[in-house]
């Protein structure tokens, strides 16, 4: 099946007319999900300690688990590379910058100091080895407890309108892995209502009216630099915090191209 049902809800709805999904049966096209996914991805490069909001995930929050495990996906790749990196005994560009010494081989490599002159007698080889074995070891303790002082994942909020289906949404978030489950949450208020001083990126689509209303509230309340993604419409009155509009299409040759209509406007606070 192509299309799948969000919503069948009539009454709570009709407390926020502002919202596109306000339909009492909307029903929303994979493949058109997995297009706006793919314009988000484009927009956007989330890393820990971000905050991502969708202000109406409806009863499967797909929006949020998608990008949730897209960008699990994207740092257990980066991290796997890492560590082939570290196997092979490459030095890393940023190696100035560790905690602990850097590794001979990166000294030599960079040509920094601390090598042995030339002509100066050098260690015999079996304390040249232990050394540079002490200074890896030394270098992997640095790299592990960052990595246990830093969120592996960016935080995820979805947030929902319908006490339904919030309680669904947050079911199919808990049945995920428990780092992906970790990293999500999901709220079930009035979007309005909901702070944003945290967020580092929203995304919303809603009508020109709420819009309006969630571009005022962005302004009293959300930091320098966050940014608001629409998709459909623009935002009235944020022309000028306007950074790029993406077509949410295909791509694909002989697949419709809706480019002229399905958009996905991105802003960003100043």
């Amino acid at each position: 099946m192509f299309y799948q049902q969000q919503r069948s809800v009539k009454q709570p709805l009709q407390e926020a007319p502002y919202l596109a999904t306000y339909d009492v049966c909307t029903r929303c096209c994979v493949r058109t999900l997995q297009y706006v996914l793919d314009a988000i991805s484009r927009a956007v490069s989330l890393k820990p300690g971000d905050i991502f909001y969708d202000l109406g995930c409806g009863v499967d929050a797909k929006i949020v688990i998608a990008m949730a495990q897209s960008t699990a996906r994207d740092a257990q790749q980066q991290q796997q590379q890492q560590q082939q990196q570290q196997q092979h005994g490459s030095c890393p560009a940023n190696a100035s910058h560790r905690l602990a010494p850097v590794p001979p081989a990166c000294r030599k490599a960079a040509g920094a100091p601390g090598g042995p002159a030339p002509g100066a007698a050098g260690h015999p080889p079996l304390q040249q080895t232990s050394a540079a074995a002490a200074d890896d070891r030394l270098v992997a303790a640095a790299a592990d407890a960052a990595a246990c002082t830093a969120p592996s994942l960016p935080c995820f909020v979805g947030v929902e309108l319908d006490p339904t289906a919030a309680a669904q949404a947050a079911a199919a978030a808990a049945a995920l892995p428990a780092e992906l489950a970790a990293s999500i949450s999901i709220v079930q208020r009035d979007l309005l209502q909901v702070p944003l001083h945290d967020a580092s990126v929203v995304y919303a689509y809603l009508l020109p009216q709420g819009l309006s209303l969630l571009a005022s509230k962005l302004s009293a309340e959300a930091a320098s630099g966050c940014t608001l993604l629409s998709y459909m419409f623009k935002v009235p009155g944020w022309g000028h915090h306007l950074q790029a509009t993406l077509p949410v299409t295909s791509g694909q040759l002989g697949r419709p191209d809706v480019s002229a209509v399905s958009k996905l406007y991105v802003y960003r606070k100043p």
